[in-house]
């Protein structure tokens, strides 16, 4: 089992020239499904497909502003947010807006791994067996977080 990627796909920019074909790259690259009804398409000039040559965006076509760039990034975000394992999440690094990629969502596994809650069982490591979300959580003393699935095969994991 190949371990998810976390991190930045895009960062220091919010232009939608810049952002669109990013997104595509990155569902392509990760095995997602592209939305049907993407208008970007007609806006990027594919070369070499799946890779995208970003410079071939014309940009000043009124495409980047319109309406359907902006549904097009909402579809891209949702489909991207599809691929996401448990407690990681597709958007932006908190604290830093241009910053796009697969990040760590602390406060859904302090959520998750609360001991009063009935869902949440520690084995005898010390390690959270989430049995509904089909995973196990290792929370060091030092923050680091490992989460694997019920075979402790490790779906991902950060310092």
């Amino acid at each position: 089992m190949t371990q998810f990627q976390l991190g930045t796909i895009s960062h220091g920019t919010l232009r939608t020239q810049d952002l669109l074909p990013a997104f595509l790259e990155t569902l392509t690259a990760r095995g997602g499904k592209v939305p049907d009804d993407l208008e970007c398409g007609k806006h990027i000039e594919y070369l070499n497909w799946p890779s995208l040559d970003t410079t071939a965006c014309d940009d000043d076509d009124k495409f980047w502003a319109s309406d359907d760039a902006m549904w097009d990034m909402e579809a891209l975000t949702d489909a991207l947010q599809t691929l996401c394992p448990p407690f990681v999440y597709f958007g932006t690094l908190e604290g830093d807006g241009s910053d796009f990629g697969f990040w760590v969502d602390r406060d859904a596994i302090q959520e998750a791994i609360d001991p009063t809650s009935c869902l949440v069982r520690i084995n005898a490591n010390g390690d959270y067996v989430l049995e509904e979300d089909g995973v196990i959580v290792q929370v060091s003393d030092h923050g680091n977080v490992t989460v694997m699935d019920l075979e402790r095969n490790v779906i991902w994991s950060v310092v």
